[in-house]
């Protein structure tokens, strides 16, 4: 058992060896952090142990640039809490609004890149004292407005997310 709920084990069926060891696998259940006891029970009665849950954040997508989303996973955080987020350490808004964890500490959320330049740069995301943090790798982006028009048509160029003082060489067609 898991906190005295069952759990599919691997095997299902446990069946000690004949010098009495036992071995066992299963999936540590969305949990929030801290300890949690783990139990036997071979018939002569429960025997426990502890297994403690840690915090973790993770995105399937950790580069891009500047206004692109990305989804942010939270597990192990504490039950039923707000959450907030930074980039840099500059609070971002979130997607929803409003982040709070389920009652087993976990939480999605979506964050649009803030204007940054290349490189790479910290998301936290923080509930009481769990603050946690990875990177998201910032890559330049170039625009043009208008994207089409006549020989002769004024065409602005727009960067997001180059190296900061860094010259930046303007080319047509790879010539100067």
């Amino acid at each position: 058992t898991y906190d005295g709920t069952a759990v599919t084990a691997i095997p299902a069926s446990i069946v000690s060896t004949a010098s009495g060891n036992v071995s066992a696998s299963f999936m540590a259940p969305s949990s929030a952090p801290g300890a949690h006891t783990v139990a036997f029970n071979d018939g002569a009665g429960t025997i426990n142990a502890t297994f403690t849950v840690t915090s973790s954040v993770s995105s399937a997508t950790t580069s891009g640039t500047v206004g692109a989303q990305t989804t942010i996973n939270g597990l192990g955080f504490p039950a039923n809490s707000a959450v907030t987020f930074t980039f840099d350490n500059t609070t971002v808004a979130a997607i929803p609004a409003s982040v709070t964890t389920s009652a087993s500490g976990g939480f999605t959320a979506s964050l649009t890149i803030p204007d940054a330049a290349r490189g790479t740069h910290t998301i936290k995301a923080a509930s009481g004292a769990t603050v946690l943090s990875m990177s998201f790798e910032v890559s330049p982006k170039l625009s043009s407005s208008p994207d089409s028009g006549a020989v002769g048509a004024s065409i602005t160029l727009a960067g997001k997310g180059f190296g900061g003082g860094e010259p930046i060489a303007f080319t047509i067609d790879g010539v100067a």
